[in-house]
This record gives structure tokens, C-alpha cells and sequence, in this order.
């Protein structure tokens, strides 16, 4: 008994003295596969990614708030090559109307690259009335911008 106590005095006396040899940490190379690029949700002007509502009811809202430069950055530069920016904004604040109520989005169709916004239901001066807005995706697909055919009535 006398010597095993010695033993494990010797041992554990040698165990607290003495630091184990750390191991050298290795180079680790990680390598990385390259995640598949991740397709985008096609972009549709009857439903805006992050605003939950369509594009004729969000730009309706931009005039509401006399936000006439978001109103001009949401305008496609096939209109603005069209009329000129000067142009474009003497409309929005003195001949654009949008206020009105625009009701349920009826139908959306495409027409050799722009998408015609239908609302069937608008409700303009106490008269039901179909008004159709044009929008087209700009930049890289993106974004969707109002195209203007011309600047008396022009969602008609």
C-alpha cells in the first residue's frame, strides 16, 4: 500500500511539473464551393417586392405625398427621353392627377414590353372608370417605372 502511494505521488507530481507538448496548430486550407446564384422572384409590377401592394396603388401614394422626385425616379427613361425631365415635372405638379380612388387591380397584361396595370373599378368625379397605367422594368430588371404615352390623360 505504501508503495502504491509513492507511485502516485511520483506520477501525479510529474503530471503537474511537466506540460504536455502542445501540438503546432496545422495551415487548414478551407475550401469553399461557390453557392448557385440564387434565381430572383420575377418582377411583377401587380405585386412590389417589399411594399405588398401594386405598382399603379404606390405611385399613387408618392403623389399623395407630393413626393415629386420619387415621382420622377419611378419615371422610365423611355418617357423622359419622350418629353424631358423639365417637362415631366412641370406635369406632376401642375397637370398629373392621381387622386383618385383606383380601386381593385383588375387584370395584367403585357404589350410588346411594358405591362398595362388595369383598373376597372377607378372611381373618378362620382364616374366609374377604366384606367389603364404602364409600367416597364428598368436598370437590371429590378425596378418598375411609369411610362407615360403622353401627358394629357395619360392612362387612358
Amino acid at each position: 500500500m505504501k508503495h502504491q502511494i509513492i507511485a502516485l505521488l511520483i506520477a501525479s507530481l510529474t503530471l503537474m511539473c511537466c506540460k504536455p507538448k502542445e501540438p503546432k496548430p496545422e495551415k487548414v486550407t478551407e475550401i469553399i464551393e461557390p453557392e448557385p446564384k440564387a434565381k430572383k422572384p420575377a418582377l411583377s409590377p401587380a405585386i412590389l417586392p417589399g411594399t405588398g401592394t401594386n405598382f399603379g396603388i404606390f405611385f399613387q401614394a408618392l403623389y399623395r405625398n407630393n413626393r415629386l422626385s420619387d415621382m420622377m425616379a419611378y419615371t422610365s427613361n423611355i418617357t423622359i427621353k419622350r418629353f424631358g425631365r423639365k417637362a415631366i415635372m412641370n406635369y406632376y405638379k401642375h397637370g398629373f392627377k392621381l387622386d383618385y380612388l383606383l380601386g381593385k387591380l383588375s387584370n395584367v397584361t403585357t404589350d410588346s414590353g411594358t405591362w398595362v396595370l388595369t383598373f376597372a373599378g377607378a372611381s373618378i368625379q362620382a364616374t366609374r372608370r377604366k384606367v389603364m397605367i404602364r409600367c416597364i422594368a428598368e436598370g437590371q430588371g429590378d425596378s418598375v417605372k411609369l411610362v407615360l404615352e403622353r401627358l394629357d390623360h395619360p392612362f387612358e
